[in-house]
């Protein structure tokens, strides 16, 4: 493995929404003739690219003579009916609120999801747009989009919250997975990477960054007292590129609530800042970066303030909540790799290694 030199494009980097023809566009048939009566299926396309918690396509109809694009989204990550009704319910009142989220399709029964040959599936109006183009101006719109939805999620009831925080606490994300960690699971990976009788690329890589990560998990120890008195509250917990829809260079939609989660928000806030603002930076040098990483920083927080007040402890502790989000997922890729067996994630390993870096760039160490 290469290490990927900092702000190079990555996975995320891509605006354009790209579809592929697929195999089959009968098996559609039998979903969409629960929603509409007369119509035509003109064709039914596959969203092309890897997704992990649900497959997207995007089917194209005549409906008495007018064309008409749904999408139609299948759930692999939640497969209990009941739960993705939540989550939809979920949507439609953040819509109700102003949020900028994706219209659900009901079906002929009223439903906005159903089981379909063994699948969970629900329709959305299409939203023709691309992925995050990395503009300021595109940065402010999302700054301003988090912060109506972070807004939303203040009004919700206690139950709601109650129930998410139940289902959240039960799926398989990174965040179940290493609920905590210290210095001494980076110290076992170092020792067994060490003790290799013949060491590949990656494993000279992660050894050479292993004292960046010893000393920045040191350093969130330091300070993880704090941020646990901060409040806990509803947070997206995914807020990358790929996740937000753009029209003309403002949001469209906020998509994929399946991994909502209660936490500080603060997390998301550093998290989305981070995500979406490196995609800003792709092929700036160290000059640029040290330059733009904070101007970017203030433009994100100036907008989110606008509509969302954040105060001055969770100013301090962002760049730290977004370090532990990041030790969290690389933690993950490691263990996996070196104790496990399982390299499932190894391909995102080497945008992990360099995080910790590009961070320290919109957040630099005074």
């Amino acid at each position: 493995m290469q290490l990927m030199r900092l702000f190079q494009p990555d996975n995320f980097s891509e605006s354009e929404i790209k579809y592929k023809k697929a195999p089959n566009d009968s098996h559609f048939v039998a979903v969409l003739n629960h929603y509409f009566r007369e119509y035509t299926l003109r064709g039914v396309f596959q969203l092309d690219r890897p997704e992990v918690n649900s497959e997207n396509y995007k089917a194209i109809l005549d409906v008495k003579g007018r064309l008409r694009t749904v999408l139609i989204r299948k759930y692999k990550s939640l497969s209990n009916l009941e739960q993705v009704h939540f989550y939809l319910t979920l949507i439609e009142n953040l819509a109700k609120n102003g949020v900028p989220v994706s219209r659900i399709i009901k079906n002929e029964r009223g439903e906005s999801a159903m089981e379909a040959g063994g699948d969970i599936v629900a329709l959305f109006e299409f939203i023709d747009g691309q992925y995050f183009p990395g503009t300021e101006e595109s940065l402010a719109s999302a700054a301003e989009a988090i912060a109506k939805m972070h807004a939303s999620f203040g009004v919700l009831s206690q139950n709601t919250l109650s129930q998410i925080a139940q289902f959240s606490s039960k799926t398989k994300a990174y965040y179940n997975i290493i609920e905590a960690y210290s210095v001494s699971d980076f110290v076992t990976i170092r020792e067994i990477i060490e003790k290799k009788a013949n060491k590949n690329d990656s494993d000279r890589v992660v050894l050479e960054k292993m004292p960046l990560f010893i000393t920045t998990v040191t350093e969130i120890k330091n300070f993880e007292s704090s941020w646990l008195l901060l409040p806990r509250k509803l947070i997206h917990s995914d807020l990358h590129p790929h996740n937000v829809l753009f029209k003309n260079g403002l949001v469209a939609a906020i998509l994929d609530f399946d991994a909502v989660r209660i936490s500080q928000q603060a997390r998301d806030v550093a998290f989305a800042l981070y995500r979406f603002g490196r995609q800003c930076l792709i092929g700036t040098d160290e000059e640029q970066a040290k330059f733009l990483g904070p101007r970017l920083r203030e433009l994100f927080i100036e907008k989110y303030m606008q509509i969302k007040k954040i105060s001055s402890e969770e100013l301090r502790l962002m760049p730290l909540l977004v370090k532990d989000e990041f030790i969290k997922k690389l933690l993950l890729v490691l263990k996996g790799t070196y104790l496990e067996d399982n390299r499932i994630w190894a391909k995102d390993l080497p945008k992990f290694l360099v995080a910790i870096e590009e961070i320290d760039y919109f957040w630099p160490i005074q």
